[in-house]
């Protein structure tokens, strides 16, 4: 195997956070993310040194404000969500936290969910299966390796 050939590496969750953000209309959105995959690699830039590659899944609920609710709605596709109108929705940050792992080389990886805009449905009528709004958020995963523990 060529040393550039990626590694998977095993982990185990040290801490995974909920990260909560408050919207404007009364609602608050839940998100987590979870590591699914880890892959590592030598370092271009120092040898003895790996980056890191991952995969992750992003777990997202919402508590709505009774007074938006509406009628039991249906699930929608991916499809039908990207053809529907958004608006932008102002939100507060309460908590945005790290998730750590530790590695079997006890190295520890920490990893931040970091949401840019989190966007509502607008077409009248449209409602999830509870009744709720439909929000679409649009974020990423921050990785970097944090120093071991002495």
């Amino acid at each position: 195997m060529s040393q550039t050939q990626p590694t998977d590496v095993d982990f185990d969750i040290e801490k995974e956070v909920w990260n909560t953000y408050d919207l404007v209309d009364g609602t608050r959105v839940k998100m987590r993310s979870v590591l699914i995959k880890l892959v590592r690699f030598p370092s271009s830039a120092k040898v003895g040194e790996f980056d890191y590659n991952a995969s992750f899944q992003n777990l997202v609920t919402a508590f709505v404000h009774p007074r938006n609710k509406g009628p039991t709605g249906r699930q929608y596709t991916e499809q039908e969500i990207a053809s529907l109108p958004k608006e932008d929705v102002n939100f507060t940050t309460e908590c945005e936290d790290w998730n750590i792992y530790k590695l079997p080389d006890g190295t520890r990886l920490k990893t931040k969910l970091v949401v840019s805009s989190i966007l509502k449905i607008t077409e009248p009528g449209v409602y999830n299966l509870f009744g709720e709004p439909i929000y679409v958020t649009n974020s990423t995963n921050v990785l970097a390796p944090s120093p071991r523990k002495t």
